[in-house]
């Protein structure tokens, strides 16, 4: 399948355990984040030295590339507010900012001297969070001037998540733990530990009350944002790496799988801690999840999953036909 149909559902969670796929795209070569455009209309795949853009209701055609050298590209964000506007994260140390409208660079807001493994931008466009090695640096993404630095991690942050009130940043890595910075105030305001493992991917719910963190110790924990407690909401023998929260309701999925096992969608209900569902790949594929991404509109869930040398993006959802059975 090539193309999102007509008639998607929103994904909640009594749909969720049904999700079907719609798109499946395969790529030779390795590949770790996705964005969707707050319109919708774009999804940017991120590669060894290359964005793809799809269109997003015409996944049949050939994806636009934009190219950055030869670094990989370990993350993409684009602007909630500055339509076209989006931000990608390289190996080499750069944070380059791009117009995908037209398609060109607009300017390279920075050079750091370590990887930027994760980017993130405010709820309200006005932040733009990178992470280069253990440092954090906050910009102004209109006039590209930089207006914060947060320090404190002790080895390289892989996680960037802004609360969706903009009071707070969340930020997560190698050193195991996840960091709470108070945007008001600039200063830092907790260490939330329980991983034994690197932290690789962090999410807000969308009411602020939890942070949910996956782990390479396999624990996907649920952090209350108020007072810093933790429960582990599953715990599985293989890493996790990707996790999303849809953008109302109570329901999380994460991602699960290994090079030898075929990936897979477990569904979760916060509220009460349940687990509500799941769903594999059929056949022999194989991959971890990388990456998880709802389309802004919620009818949508593109996950990206990789093996040594190749990725497979797929987008997967519920149709009028199948919510009707809810």
């Amino acid at each position: 399948s090539v193309d999102l149909p007509p008639g998607r559902q929103p994904i909640t969670l009594s749909s969720a355990p049904r999700l079907a796929p719609f798109v499946e795209r395969a790529f030779q070569q390795a590949s770790s984040a996705l964005a969707w455009s707050t319109d919708g209309f774009t999804l940017a795949v991120a590669g060894e030295g290359t964005i793809w853009l799809f269109a997003a209701e015409n996944f049949s055609a050939p994806p636009r590339m934009l190219r950055a050298g030869t670094s990989p590209v370990h993350d993409v964000a684009f602007s909630p507010v500055a339509a076209g506007q989006m931000a990608t994260a390289h190996d080499d140390g750069a944070i380059r900012l791009w117009d995908v409208a037209i398609g060109g660079q607009i300017a390279v807001l920075a050079q750091l001297s370590a990887p930027v493994r994760a980017l993130a931008y405010s709820e309200d466009g006005s932040l733009l969070a990178a992470a280069g090695g253990n440092t954090i640096m906050l910009w102004d993404p209109v006039t590209s001037a930089p207006v914060g630095r947060f320090e404190g991690h002790v080895d390289d942050v892989r996680a960037l998540a802004f609360s969706p009130d903009r009071t707070l940043l969340a930020s997560a890595g190698d050193d195991h733990t996840i960091r709470l910075w108070d945007l008001i105030s600039a200063t830092p305001l907790a260490v939330l530990e329980g991983h034994s493992a690197p932290v690789m991917d962090l999410a807000f719910s969308p009411d602020a009350a939890w942070i949910a963190s996956a782990s390479e110790d396999g624990t996907v924990r649920l952090w209350n944002s108020a007072s810093g407690g933790s429960v582990t909401l599953t715990q599985h023998d293989t890493p996790v790496r990707a996790l999303a929260f849809a953008q109302t309701g109570h329901l999380l999925v994460v991602g699960l799988g290994a090079e030898d096992e075929p990936p897979a969608l477990e569904f979760w209900n916060v509220s009460d801690q349940s687990r509500v569902g799941a769903v594999a790949v059929a056949g022999a594929e194989r991959g971890v999840p990388a990456d998880l991404l709802f389309a802004e509109d919620g009818t949508a869930l593109a996950w990206l999953t990789t093996v040594p040398g190749n990725s497979a993006l797929r987008i997967w959802g519920v149709t009028a036909g199948q919510a009707a059975s809810d």
